[in-house]
């Protein structure tokens, strides 16, 4: 039998047992718990930066098919009107715009286009003094106490519309609150629009006030006036229908060679020599063109690159055919460009032009793809 004493320190030890085991599950239990919280935190962490990557891409998606859009739209018409019109439309679609409005002034004639709002009520944008030039002018308009202000425009931002021979205008977005009506990428957009609301602006009034000849008299080609315009509507109707298009622009190499052996007369003859072949079964004349100069350019609708330098080839092959006159062998540099979703007429031929510049520089009687 054990003692009294001995049964009690048996019962302290066992109880002592039991208080350290239950201090080790507690402990675990905590370390289990914190371990679990610090998972749940990092899912919670992942799963925020996922919804974040998710609505940039969205986001990016948005912004990216409202750009198409408005290439389509300003490229789809060559009336001057009708271009001021879409530009206003463009920019009052963007997200917290309440109304929008297009101000230029071209050989000193003013135009305006607006959406929301009347266009006799817009005045002109003025920009910040001195020589440097604004990105944008943000404007806040307050009214005199008693007025509603919940019919009134309370701000206001305004992106400069250039061309190349400088600033046009304004293009202006207005806002029902103090806050600016556009930011982040919605500004950018609005940027966009400008951008592309010159040149297009530009080409609607040379084509409004220009009754030049369509066609080059030398080579019977449609001339540079026609290709832009060509340009302006495949553009268009390739971002609509969601179809590739690309262009080739080609130089005849050496052409003062050519005019020191064959004269100026053979060269005329041989550019018209060069034209006919540019204009074979494959190539519909229609869509070659004549840039000036010994330039020549060749819209492809629904073709890409591989298609573009598969006509330049061919057409580089079809050069020996020409008669050899003099000792000289006619030979052509091409510049390729394949449309991009954010190109225009006049981007889409500035690329391929800039192509056929480093062909000339680098490998001459060859073709460079942009």
């Amino acid at each position: 039998m054990m003692s009294t004493a001995a049964l009690a320190l048996l019962a302290a030890a066992v109880l002592a047992a039991l208080i350290a085991g239950g201090i080790r599950v507690r402990r675990a239990n905590r370390e289990r718990h914190a371990a679990l919280t610090r998972g749940l935190r990092e899912m919670s962490d992942r799963l925020d930066s996922l919804a974040r990557e998710l609505a940039e891409a969205l986001e990016r998606v948005r912004v990216e098919g409202l750009r198409a859009r408005i290439l389509e739209s300003l490229g789809g018409t060559l009336d001057l009107d009708e271009v001021l019109v879409r530009c206003a439309e463009a920019a009052g679609s963007l997200s917290g715009v309440a109304a929008s409005a297009i101000t230029v002034e071209i050989d000193g004639s003013p135009h305006v286009a607006a959406v929301g709002v009347d266009p006799s009520a817009v005045g002109p944008i003025v920009g910040p003094p001195g020589k440097e030039a604004a990105r944008a002018v943000g404007l806040s308009y307050h009214y005199r106490e008693g007025s509603s202000a919940a019919e009134q425009m309370l701000s206001a931002v305004a992106v400069p519309v250039e061309s190349q021979h400088g600033r046009l205008g304004f293009l202006t977005v207005f806002g029902r609150d103090e806050a600016p009506p556009v930011a982040g990428t919605d500004f950018l957009t609005l940027e966009a629009i400008a951008g592309h609301a010159g040149p297009a602006i530009d080409r609607a009034w040379r084509t409004s006030t220009s009754p030049a000849p369509a066609t080059d008299i030398l080579t019977g080609l449609a001339n540079r006036q026609v290709l832009h315009e060509t340009l302006a509507l495949e553009v268009a109707r390739a971002h609509r229908a969601g179809e590739s298009l690309a262009v080739c622009v080609l130089d005849v190499d050496n052409l003062s060679e050519a005019n020191a052996h064959l004269g100026q007369p053979g060269a005329d003859r041989l550019l018209g020599q060069i034209a006919a072949l540019l204009c074979e079964p494959r190539l519909p004349r229609e869509r070659v063109f004549r840039c000036g100069g010994d330039e020549f350019a060749v819209v492809l609708p629904s073709a890409g690159r591989i298609d573009a330098e598969a006509t330049f080839a061919r057409v580089q092959a079809s050069l020996g055919r020409l008669p050899r006159a003099l000792g000289f062998t006619p030979s052509l540099s091409a510049g390729i460009a394949e449309l991009k979703p954010d190109d225009d007429g006049v981007s889409l031929f500035e690329r391929a032009e800039r192509a056929l510049r480093h062909a000339k520089a680098t490998r001459k009687g060859k073709g460079t793809a942009a």
